[in-house]
């Protein structure tokens, strides 16, 4: 493995004063943070980032899909938290054979792109990245104001939000959210991360138990939607964005106490996330069917009981929509570090980064207000670049650092590759159509 100079450079960076925290050797050697994430916060990161608007939007894919998008749904898992693993040991040999007496680069997963394919390698990663940290940043806000129009909204029983009132509530949450995005790297939003993981816990729960409150008594009445070809691999990207947190990995890794047991984080992260996931998707299915909304918030307050007991949804709304702003400051920052590692900044708190944090939440604010319908925008990105990023480039990089595998794991690794890039490509197809349709 060829040694990078250019990493020395940005390595430097960090080392400024007031650059960054203390650093210390965890168990292999290497320099972490002193006050880094430790196993189980690093978990939550993950489970904070990933949960949330897929788990909204899942229960409509699985509409889309029938009961082979449940079958989806845990492959899709099972690959997605395989290839984060992959991930996070490319990150560690990038590490280890960069030098272990300097500092990690705030741009990881563009680090590790750098070492397989030089530029080029880089340049993929970055386009990718911000493509997909960005569009998943504008689906939040879209969501958050969705939800909280359709809180405030007199009317028992509306469905859809008011596009100009969308665009108005988008106006009153950046006010409200942005002196938050000043904060440096991901261990500073620890708080957030706990709070997002919990509130959509609980949400999950709410919606579940709505769905058996509305359980109808004959199941053949609940309609049912056709699953064709278009559907099918639209609802795939759907999935994919559900698990499309591998993107964001090397960034919490890089923030561990102890990076090496990243994949602990991993694993508990999945496990809490398919269990989040695989009920509050399958009982809304069961239980509404055709009715099902891109956003599950809404099927539950618009079907079924109209009393006392849409006070559920009602609360589950208010704490999926506080797990969406925060998700989104923890999704925002990796961005803003990506730019900042660019221009070459140091990592502290100065003009520069109010500049440049503040053009980029406005950029993101008005891409929001330009197209303020997010189903269309997260099946395109879980389609496209989520699958790049989640699937592809973790299973290149690790064949390309380890030229010496296993046939076995060169199979697998070729397998899901190709598999990837034909489900992304229809899926990013699929995408587009609906788009069309959407302003047709």
């Amino acid at each position: 493995m060829k040694h990078v100079p250019a990493m020395k450079v940005n390595l430097a960076i960090n080392t400024m004063p007031g650059g960054t925290d203390e650093l210390t050797r965890d168990s292999t050697g290497l320099q972490v943070p002193t006050h880094g994430l430790s196993v189980l916060t690093c978990a939550l990161f993950i489970v904070g980032e990933m949960a949330g608007s897929g788990v909204l939007a899942l229960p409509r894919a699985i509409t889309n899909s029938g009961w082979s998008g449940v079958g989806l749904l845990i492959v899709c898992a099972l690959v997605s938290l395989y290839c984060g693993v992959m991930l996070g040991k490319c990150w560690m040999q990038v590490r280890e054979k960069a030098c272990v007496d300097e500092p990690f680069p705030r741009d990881p997963y563009p680090t590790i792109g750098y070492e397989c394919y030089g530029r080029l390698g880089r340049g993929i990663v970055e386009c990718c990245l911000l493509a997909t940290l960005i569009g998943v940043s504008i689906v939040l806000l879209l969501i958050s104001a969705q939800n909280i129009s359709s809180l405030v909204d007199k009317k028992i029983g509306s469905v859809d939000t008011p596009v100009n009132e969308a665009r108005i509530w988008l106006l009153i949450i950046s006010v409200c959210i942005v002196p938050f995005i000043y904060l440096g790297t991901p261990k500073d939003l620890w708080p957030f991360a706990v709070i997002a993981t919990a509130t959509t816990s609980i949400a999950c729960c709410l919606i579940i138990i709505k769905s058996c409150i509305d359980w109808p008594s004959d199941l053949n009445t609940v309609p049912t939607a056709d699953v064709t070809v278009d559907s099918f691999f639209t609802a795939f990207g759907t999935i994919s964005f559900a698990f499309g947190g591998a993107s964001l990995f090397p960034s919490f890794q890089a923030d561990m106490k102890e990076p090496a047991k990243f994949t602990r984080s991993a694993i508990s992260a999945f496990l809490i996330v398919l269990l989040m996931y695989l009920p509050t998707c399958i009982f809304p299915f069961i239980v509404y069917g055709a009715n099902n909304k891109d956003n599950a918030l809404q099927t539950i307050k618009n079907q079924g009981d109209k009393g006392s007991v849409r006070n559920i949804a009602v609360v589950a709304e208010v704490l999926i929509t506080f797990h969406l702003l925060f998700s989104f400051l923890i999704v925002l920052n990796p961005v803003s570090q990506q730019f900042e590692e660019f221009l070459k900044w140091p990592n502290r708190f100065g003009w520069r980064r109010f500049v440049l944090r503040t053009g980029i939440f406005l950029f993101v604010l008005g891409i929001a207000e330009a197209v303020p319908k997010f189903g269309v925008i997260l099946s395109l990105i879980g389609g496209s670049t989520v699958t790049m990023m989640a699937f592809i480039l973790p299973c290149i990089f690790y064949l390309k650092l380890n030229p010496d595998s296993p046939l076995y794991i060169k199979v697998l690794h070729i397998e899901i590759i190709l598999v990837a890039l034909a489900s992304g490509c229809t899926a990013t197809y699929s995408a587009i159509v609906a788009i069309k349709k959407t302003f047709s």
